[in-house]
């Protein structure tokens, strides 16, 4: 059985590796995901900010999803 103080380093290891995670995405990918997933813009107001095409806004944030899904799936087998 997982301790508190176990389950409170765990917590903060994937933090760190969630971080690493984003700050490994390419700059504009980097800075999409954070203006969605930090400051909660809209795609449009993304795009808007950063003089993209939507299409081009979705596109990446859809790459980075999947990025940070692979760079962090093998953490899931350690976390169960």
């Amino acid at each position: 059985m997982a301790t508190s103080e176990n389950r409170h380093m765990s917590k903060d290891m994937l933090s760190r590796m969630i971080i690493r995670a984003i700050q490994d995405l390419p700059v504009q990918d980097r800075d999409i995901f954070i203006l969605k997933h930090y400051q909660n813009c809209s795609d449009k107001e993304i795009a808007r900010k950063l003089s993209l095409p939507l299409p081009q806004v979705q596109e990446s944030l859809q790459r980075s999803s999947i990025a940070l899904l692979c760079s962090l799936h093998p953490l899931r087998k350690q976390m169960h």
